[in-house]
């Protein structure tokens, strides 16, 4: 993959990850700081270290859940690239014959290249799909990344 495959396949998913944290995951994060806060403000009962410590790990349950599922859709994403770019290999490979001229190679580089192109197009093309879904798993509470 050339640099410029590399750019914009990195902007796009960084664009991903940074709409996603603005819209879920900032907002999860300020409420697991404030429930964390209310774990240590209960000075009346006088909770346990245990107990105070079990509280705060209950508060960051749905971000942890959050960040997983948003880990795991990325490789997902990121094995379907690399079936992608390997089948360009396999493919061009596979069209060279034993008797390829050193002069032909630059064509065979071209069309991988060309393949190679055709893939990242493809899947920046997925990212906004992907990004709907994810918001819409997130918005549904975390429960329901349970599954992954």
């Amino acid at each position: 993959m050339n640099g410029d495959h590399h750019r914009r396949l990195d902007k796009a998913i960084i664009d991903l990850i940074h709409e996603v944290y603005r819209t879920h995951l900032r907002k999860m994060q300020s409420n697991m700081h404030v429930c964390a806060a209310h774990c240590c403000d209960d000075y009346n009962r006088q909770p346990s270290m245990d107990h105070v410590q079990h509280c705060i790990e209950e508060c960051s349950e749905p971000l942890l859940k959050a960040q997983d599922y948003m880990q795991h859709e990325l490789g997902m994403f990121q094995g379907r690239l690399r079936n992608c770019l390997e089948n360009c290999n396999n493919d061009i490979h596979c069209q060279i014959p034993s008797s390829t001229q050193v002069s032909d190679i630059s064509e065979f580089g071209k069309r991988f290249e060309h393949c190679v192109g055709q893939c990242v197009d493809k899947h920046i093309d997925l990212i906004p799909k992907m990004m709907r879904a994810m918001k819409t798993v997130l918005a549904n509470g975390p429960n329901v990344t349970d599954n992954v």
